[in-house]
């Protein structure tokens, strides 16, 4: 565990994140949903210097980065709802290998956002991308399977930013980095969009 590792993704997150994830690919832990588990969690992050990118490998449950983590389960559906308070700026998901995700901002002006995180299967196991396209109906914003997932070795990561000094209710921020599986560990960031 690094500190100046984990400072080093904070600060990258929160100054300006399309810069900092279009350069660096952040590993974050995909573990399964424990239904005792709270979605603060504290993390760290390990950088690793590889011959294409930088990579940070998170360890969840260790360190000093207190984040929102909106985990997944196999045929589940969960969500977090972001406020406007000073508990965590960051929110990460696990990876996204065939989930899918999407938010809703509240009306009420106060700068809640909901934030879901499905994996729909069919009765075989596979990925049911209208099931999950019906679920997240309601979402003003949607990250599918077919948005990130074009071959078997591209994955996505959805973070959410909370803008801080933001004068309108408006300040949780979302992003997606889709990132290409090119070795043994080995990744590259493909794109990366506000959204």
């Amino acid at each position: 565990m690094s500190d100046r590792d984990t400072s080093a993704v904070k600060k990258g997150l929160i100054e300006n994140p399309k810069k900092f994830l279009s350069k660096n690919i952040l590993l974050v832990p995909s573990p399964t949903a424990n239904l005792n588990c709270s979605y603060l969690r504290k993390f760290d992050f390990d950088l690793y210097e590889g011959p294409k990118t930088t990579t940070y490998s998170g360890n969840i449950d260790r360190g000093n980065l207190l984040a929102y983590y909106l985990p997944w389960g196999e045929n589940s559906g969960y969500h977090v709802v972001l406020e406007n308070n000073d508990t965590a700026d960051i929110m990460f998901t696990a990876q996204l290998s065939g989930c899918a995700v999407g938010y809703i901002r509240a009306s009420d002006g106060s700068g809640a956002v909901r934030v879901s995180h499905h994996n729909i299967q069919t009765a075989n196991g596979s990925t049911d991308d209208a099931a999950m396209k019906e679920s997240l109906d309601f979402a003003q914003s949607t990250l599918h399977r077919g948005d990130y997932r074009t071959t078997p070795d591209m994955y996505a990561y959805y973070y959410g930013i909370r803008q801080k000094g933001m004068i309108s209710g408006v300040s949780w921020k979302f992003y997606r980095q889709i990132v290409k599986q090119v070795g043994l560990g080995e990744f590259t960031v493909e794109s990366v969009a506000e959204v």
